[in-house]
Order: structure tokens, then sequence, then C-alpha cells
């Protein structure tokens, strides 16, 4: 079983503090020409006082390997350790140290965390509000005495992107977008975007890199619905897409773009989409997946459904992922990670998710999808409560189950339990609702979760009856 969470590099005596400068343990590596022993050697001399422990001997090398700064097996410098080693002071090297691990360890994850900290009241300290932030945003793996999270943004301090400020710390805007090619500010207006809007930017974005000039929007409107036809409508692409990005400043289209559904015209970005790297606006629900699984995204619908039904664990396991990314396309969700895959036995296969929407409100979900081999053989009490747990780690506010068969009246009556006594919502969908979806598309999908939300505000409304009668 792959795990997708989202993690953190782990800082074991590599904070600025001990090293002073993140250029001396790369300067000792490098002076050691390959031997471990005698790199160990040096960081024991410049960091402990000569003193050879687990500090010299593990912790410092792991480090730099888990952070692909040092060759494990050679224990020779990479390139990146490299560009950081030839930087002309202290400074510049903690902004590419910290610009490596922006791009490939999940730091702009503690840059959107800092940023959300600003300006808000937290009791117990900078270290347990940003980690719970984090925790918000996805990070697992963060136990309580860790100190990898805040390491991280002591050397964001060390790269003068993040001032502090006494308890406070505030990401300098200017030097970010220097550094990483996206400011703190153009980053929070993405993350307010709808999947759909973020696809769109994108393949202006690579068409752009290619060649600067307007693009035909028939090209860029079939683009899309090619990649993701769930997230979009034809005849509201305008509406929806293109003017609410014109008018944010992304593009500019040509004044022959007009008509409701209209394709004619072109489009062409601006200034503010072009000084964005595509790495960083191409954030889709495809970078939340294994490349194995990508390749299959534009697998038609009825092979899909083969996959399912496949005695293949393997091709059942895959069925199972594309049906729930499908599903959540239709329902107009952006699918963030897989929690979980294929766990596939005997007699059964699940795959979870979690997804995220962003219509009237933000809303996260956690998505499992279960197949059964006997179609007598339901999803019980003991599942539901199960993804209760979990939706509480991750601060969920919907859990969707699929099944191929049926719930049984226990769970059912839990789920109504649920939703009457927390904030949690559940949508239950059997295998008859599978069905109905497969033979009739999205229609029949939307319908259905419309109106299960529907019966979830009637029971929900106990909730304000009770507290009528408390008050």
């Amino acid at each position: 079983m792959t795990d997708h969470a989202k993690r953190l590099p782990s800082f074991n005596d590599f904070s600025p503090g001990i090293l002073k400068d993140v250029r001396r343990p790369l300067k000792i590596v490098k002076e050691s020409n390959g031997s471990r022993s005698d790199a160990v050697t040096g960081f024991a001399d410049a960091f402990f006082n000569g003193v050879s422990n687990k500090r010299s001997t593990t912790n410092i090398p792991a480090t730099l390997s888990s952070l692909s700064l040092v060759e494990k097996d050679e224990f020779t410098l990479t390139d990146a350790g490299e560009k950081i080693l030839s930087c002309n002071s202290k400074t510049e090297a903690a902004a590419v140290l910290v610009k490596h691990i922006y791009d490939g360890f999940n730091g702009d994850l503690v840059i959107q965390a800092v940023r959300e900290l600003e300006g808000r009241a937290y009791s117990g300290g900078f270290k347990a509000a940003l980690k719970s932030q984090l925790e918000t945003l996805g990070v697992t793996n963060l136990a309580n005495a860790t100190t990898d999270h805040t390491t991280l943004v002591n050397w964001m301090i060390e790269a003068e992107i993040i001032k502090k400020n006494g308890r406070r710390r505030q990401v300098d805007d200017a030097k970010l977008k220097a550094l990483v090619g996206i400011s703190a500010s153009e980053y929070d207006e993405l993350s307010l975007m709808d999947a759909g809007q973020r696809i769109f930017l994108r393949e202006l974005g690579k068409l752009t890199r290619l060649e600067d000039v307007p693009i035909a929007a028939t090209v860029l409107i079939d683009k899309c619905l090619l990649l993701a036809p769930g997230l979009y409508r034809e005849d509201q692409f305008r509406q929806k897409i293109i003017y609410p990005l014109e008018a944010s400043g992304w593009l500019r289209t040509s004044k022959t773009t007009v008509g409701r559904g209209s394709k004619s015209g072109s489009i062409q970005a601006t200034k503010k989409l072009k000084s964005i790297p595509v790495s960083i606006h191409a954030k889709t629900f495809e970078g939340a997946l294994p490349q194995d699984l990508r390749k299959h995204l534009a697998m038609p619908f009825a092979e899909v459904l083969s996959y399912v039904n496949n005695d293949d664990k393997h091709k059942r396991g895959i069925g199972l992922e594309l049906l729930s990314l499908r599903m959540l396309l239709d329902l107009g969700l952006e699918p963030v990670t897989l929690r979980a895959r294929s766990r596939v036995s005997t007699a059964s296969a699940e795959v979870d998710l979690i997804a995220e929407g962003l219509h009237l409100h933000f809303s996260r979900w956690l998505v499992q999808c279960k197949h059964y081999k006997k179609s007598d053989n339901p999803v019980r009490l003991a599942d539901l409560a199960k993804e209760v747990g979990m939706a509480i780690y991750l601060k969920a506010h919907v859990i969707l189950i699929a099944t191929t068969t049926r719930f049984t009246q226990d769970a059912i009556s839990y789920a109504c339990s649920i939703q009457q006594s927390t904030h949690l919502q559940f949508v239950l969908i059997d295998g008859h609702i599978i069905t109905e979806y497969i033979k009739h598309g999205p229609k029949a999908l939307i319908q259905y979760v419309t109106s299960n939300a529907s019966e979830v505000m009637r029971i929900k409304k106990v909730q304000l009856e009770q507290g009528n009668q408390s008050s």
C-alpha cells in the first residue's frame, strides 16, 4: 500500500542554530571526497565539540540524504547540494535551500500555514499553532515533540522570506515572489479558485511557454473539456471560467470573443500569469495522483467498469480509484490526495480519497468506494464509524461512501444519528445509485446528492431546535 500523504522533511540536528550556515556541512562533504567516515568526523568537530555520537554519525547524514543534497550511497553532493554550496553568502544559501524544499518537499504548505496564522489569535505558542495549521492543510506524521516544521520556518527566516516579530511570523511577499515565482497573496488567490479555473490557467500557461502569442479560445476550451469534462459546462464556460479570470487580471480576451458558449476569438496570458511558474499554478487533481493512475484518466467509462468488476486485484483497485475520481469530478469536487491505495482482499476492495470543494463555501470530503464480490455483502455500521474518526482527525465536513452493494439499516440509522449530533454529513451511495449513474450519467448522481443534501438539512434542523430549547 502506497502512502501519498503530505509530509515535511526531517531536520534532526540540522537547524540554523547548530549549523550557523547551511554551506558548512556541504563543504565538509565536498572535502571528504565520498568518504562518509571522514564527513561524520568533520560534522563532530564542526558542530558537536569533537564528540562523535548519533547527532554527527546519523542525524546530519540522514537529513542531507533525505533532502537530496547528498547521494546516499556515494556520499557526494547532488546538483542541489553543489548549487547551495556555490552561493556567495549564508543568506543566499539559505534562500536556495528554501527554494529547493518549496519545490519538492511541501515547503509551500509551510508558507501557506504561516500566512494563515498572520494576524490570528492563537494559544499554546507558535509551534503548536503551526502544527495544527499544517495538519489542517493535510500534512501528516508531525509528532507532538517534533521541531521539523519550526526548523524549516527558521531556515525561511535565515533566507529573509519570513520576518520574526516576537512570537509572530510574517511572510515577506516581495522576497517570496523573487525566490519562488509566486507571492503569498497570489498563492491565496489561486487556492480560492475552483479546479476548472486552475486547469484552464495551467493549459494557457503551458501554451504560452511554447509560443507567447494569443491562443485560439476553441483550442483551450476543447483541451479542458477533454482533460476534465466533469468540471465544465460548455454553455457556461465563459461566464464561469474565462470572464472571472479576465476580471482578476490573469488573462486577456480579444474583442471578438463574444457570445454565450461561443468558442470564437482568442485568449492571451497576462504578465501576472506569465510570472508564475507552470509547476505552481498547475496543482490540480492530477498532482495528487500516483503516476501509474494518471495514465488511466482518459479510460472510457465502460472500461472503468470492467476494471471494477475484474478478478485481478490490481485492476479492481485501479477501477475503484477511477470510478471514485469520475464521481468526484462530476460533482464539481477536486481530489486532493489518495489516503490509501487499493486495500484488496479476497472478498473486497476499497479505495480512500480526500477531496475539496468550493461552491458557496469550502468543504472537505472524505471519500471511500467499496466493491464486494458477493452482492449480499453490505456496508455495516462499523465501516461508517471508522470513517467518522478519520473525518474528525482530518477536519472533514462530508463523508461519502459508495458501494456496489447496499448499506445495512443500522448503518443508515447511525449516519442519521451522527448528522443530528455533529457537524458531519454523510452521502451514502449504494449499488442502485451507481447503476443509475452508469446508465444516465452525471445528472443522476447530481440529482441524488442534491436530494441527499435536502434530507441532511431537514435532519440538522433538530440541532437548532435543541439549541433553542437549551437557551
